[in-house]
């Protein structure tokens, strides 16, 4: 499919979903209507309302029975830092956030001053290059396909090898690592497969996008290839999806 016609085809899908959040979505899922601002962010889907209902119970998302205080924790895509709060709020672990976009990046280093937390100023992808970012809040993106892109301001950002910092970092295991880089997971986590480094990590949370071009093809193609050496921990896909290591199962 064309980026012109898989546009179009986002478009009709999101228009769609609007209108079954209204209508169908509003009595299946009432609680759920405060939280519109982060529905349309995830296109308005079923799934999205569903991951939000299991947020909202259980915090899923930032919770792990195996977390403790000497774990690993990757933030890819750190943004203001609300996730990572709250796992640091629960196990205290040593965390490591990810935050090229310096708005967020302020507010990051103001969030965890004082706190044991490794905060970079920087992306990680499948190689280093660099990189025009936009200034969209939790939707800033280096993709031009990206929702509010071309009206956002833009940031020079450096984009480093996901694998050579793991490196530098002298990590054997990574115990969680969430992926929210808006489009860039369609690189990293191919990348983490091909070069291994998902052996490295336990428990790999990522969400991907919809509005990327083929994005459904390629995530298939990405998970078929993940469950070689992760089985799904729990998944609303095209939200949130939780992959576990296969020996820790």
């Amino acid at each position: 499919m064309s980026n012109k016609l898989y546009s179009m085809h986002y478009r009709l899908r999101r228009k769609i979903n609007y209108f079954l959040f209204k209508s169908y979505c509003r009595l299946k899922y009432p609680e759920m209507m405060q939280h519109e601002d982060i529905a349309r962010a995830l296109s308005y889907t079923v799934s999205s309302l569903k991951f939000l209902d299991s947020e909202q119970k259980n915090s899923i998302l930032s919770s792990s029975d195996r977390l403790n205080n000497s774990s690993i924790v990757f933030d890819i895509g750190g943004e203001t830092g609300n996730w990572a709060m709250q796992v640091y709020s629960k196990y205290k672990p040593n965390l490591y956030i990810f935050e090229p976009n310096p708005v967020s990046l302020k507010v990051l280093e103001e969030k965890f001053a004082g706190k044991n937390v490794n905060i970079f100023p920087y992306g990680v992808g499948a190689e280093n290059t660099t990189a025009n970012l936009s200034n969209s809040g939790m939707g800033s993106s280096v993709y031009n396909s990206s929702p509010g892109y071309t009206k956002s301001e833009k940031f020079d950002i450096e984009i480093r090898d996901i694998v050579e910092v793991v490196k530098e970092l002298s990590l054997e295991t990574i115990d969680l690592i969430k992926i929210n880089i808006e489009g860039g997971e369609y690189d990293l986590v191919p990348h983490m497969i091909n070069t291994g480094l998902v052996n490295k990590c336990k428990i790999i949370r990522i969400q991907f996008h919809d509005w990327i071009p083929n994005a459904f093809a390629m995530r298939k193609q990405i998970v078929r290839k993940l469950s070689r050496t992760h089985n799904v921990e729990w998944s609303y896909p095209l939200v949130w999806e939780s992959w576990i290591r296969k020996d820790m199962a």
